[in-house]
């Protein structure tokens, strides 16, 4: 927050996690079934607008809970309104991040939000004729059709009813659905590519992170130790 000449009246958390592989007998170690090996998977907070790192914090080599989730995303929060009270803030993630607890958690402290939502049988079926629409659309001359829709969702664990963005694609490969849930108003082409898509340079982030600082070298026994080495390594990722 320091780093700011002034406070912002907006700020962006990206938030995703990575694989960090490990070796031999070293605390919080599991085997990821996704990843194919035995690793931690630390999670990663960055300023979506100028890059900077807000958080680094080593977590078991699996799949992080809703609970979890919701329990970083209000420590970091009240960590930034304690210097900025008045900031308003948007919480940028993939689809793992989307569940009952870190959505109400956002909701509580008046934070927006934007989260890739997984797909299931039900939105499958929602997208039949919207699918439909985009492949008939199609052609020699446009062989790429996307549209967007906008419906309200209650998901199975939810507590209320949320926003869907719909992003419906036909190509020679066949028809697409992908869903986002938001807080945002506005068009849905506009929150899908401009303002969701955008998260991806998160991404980009960690690769950078873990190429040049070597951050996903942890091989301490224990997981004080390893916390700690990438404590250095987000601060050396903040030298020029």
């Amino acid at each position: 927050c320091r780093s700011f000449a002034r406070p912002p009246h907006r700020i962006v958390l990206d938030i995703d996690d990575t694989d960090d592989p490990a070796h031999g007998q070293q605390e919080l170690a599991l085997f990821n079934a996704h990843y194919d090996c035995t690793c931690f998977q630390p999670i990663h907070i960055f300023d979506g607008t100028c890059g900077k790192p807000v958080l680094s914090l080593l977590r078991p080599g699996k799949r992080p809970s809703g609970v979890e989730v919701a329990k970083i995303l209000r420590h970091v929060i009240c960590r930034i309104r304690k210097h900025w009270p008045k900031v308003a803030i948007l919480v940028r993630a993939d689809c793992q991040y989307c569940s009952e607890p870190a959505l109400a958690q956002l909701e509580a402290m008046r934070c927006d939000y934007i989260i890739g939502f997984a797909i299931n049988s039900k939105l499958l079926e929602i997208a039949v004729p919207w699918r439909a629409q985009c492949e008939a659309r199609r052609s020699k001359y446009m062989p790429r059709v996307r549209r967007f829709h906008q419906l309200l969702y209650q998901g199975r664990e939810w507590s209320r009813r949320r926003k869907l963005v719909a992003r419906i694609e036909a190509t020679s490969l066949g028809t697409d659905a992908r869903f986002i849930v938001t807080s945002l108003s506005g068009r849905g082409k506009t929150l899908y590519e401009k303002v969701f898509c955008a998260r991806g340079s998160a991404e980009n982030l960690i690769k950078d992170m873990k190429r040049w600082t070597r951050s996903d070298k942890t091989a301490c026994s224990r997981w004080e130790a390893n916390q700690f080495r990438l404590f250095l390594h987000m601060g050396a990722y903040w030298l020029p």
